[in-house]
């Protein structure tokens, strides 16, 4: 069977190391207009879709060995496992948001400071914090609102035995974190259009630079080009600063308490935790 001309092109640049560029970009074109993209994924989607995709070819390029079958099957192939992948992904986020709306947010997405006791009946619960050692009210209550604010705001009533707070008081603190945590996730998920966008203007840019003779063109689709990246790099570190859970700063926000206070307090009980648990398995 004679070779595709991709095909051959992958070959040759596996011989060489020419033309990598090229190639990527080929492959990438192929992929945002493939039939499979367009039949699960929207514009948006595909955008989304690529921009993670997109950093994966030059390893897929490499991992290619030829045995009768072009490189577009096993593209086809790899692309639908990620789309299936990436579709399954979508689904568990809005499901998030959905959950999130409704105040009830899925435990799965937090970073813990509990151990594994967390889905305890609350009395137990209470009874595992007694045992850990003696924390202050307002640590086990800064604790409480990370944990439980968003995720299981029935389990504030023990933060108000355990404390002595109101629990009135404590459900208005969760209720606001829930707010802001929830405008936080809108943000983000604007900001990930955007930064899609962004992703495929940069995308479209390159290829016409590619195709440019001459300078007077190619000089200001550099130029754009650069501009572009520094964006992708400003908009993706924002993204990675969003977190589905109550920051620090909003604890303090709405407790009064200096951040500070909340920094180290979260610190000590998560040390206090993990030294009882070490401890426990010492003596076991």
């Amino acid at each position: 069977m004679e070779k595709s001309n991709l095909t051959q092109a992958v070959e040759d640049f596996k011989r060489t190391g020419e033309n990598e560029k090229e190639i990527i970009e080929e492959i990438a074109c192929q992929i945002y207009f493939s039939p499979l993209l367009k039949k699960y994924l929207t514009r948006e989607q595909r955008n989304d879709f690529l921009s993670s995709f997109y950093t994966g070819i030059p390893f897929l390029i490499r991992n290619y060995q030829y045995s009768g079958k072009p490189f577009e099957a096993y593209l086809h192939f790899i692309a639908k496992k990620r789309v299936l992948s990436y579709l399954k992904k979508e689904k568990e986020k809005n499901e998030i948001t959905s959950i999130i709306e409704d105040a009830h947010f899925s435990q799965e997405v937090y970073h813990p400071v509990f151990p594994d006791d967390k889905i305890a009946a609350e009395e137990t619960l209470v009874n595992n914090i007694k045992k850990v050692g003696k924390i202050s009210n307002k640590r086990i209550l800064f604790l409480f609102l990370r944990e439980f604010s968003v995720s299981e705001p029935q389990k504030l009533s023990a933060a108000a035995r355990l404390t002595g707070y109101d629990e009135e008081w404590i459900q208005q603190c969760a209720d606001k974190l829930r707010f802001l945590v929830y405008q936080r996730i809108k943000r983000a998920e604007e900001l990930k259009k955007y930064r899609n966008r962004t992703y495929f203007s940069l995308f479209m840019t390159e290829r016409r630079l590619s195709d440019a003779v001459y300078e007077s063109e190619r000089k200001p689709l550099r130029d754009k080009i650069t501009k572009l990246k520094k964006k992708l790099i400003t908009i993706n570190t924002a993204l990675t600063r969003t977190h589905p859970y109550p920051t620090h700063k909003e604890i303090a926000l709405v407790t009064g308490d200096p951040k500070g206070s909340v920094d180290s307090g979260l610190y000590y009980i998560k040390q206090t935790f993990l030294m009882a648990a070490e401890n426990e398995k010492l003596s076991a």
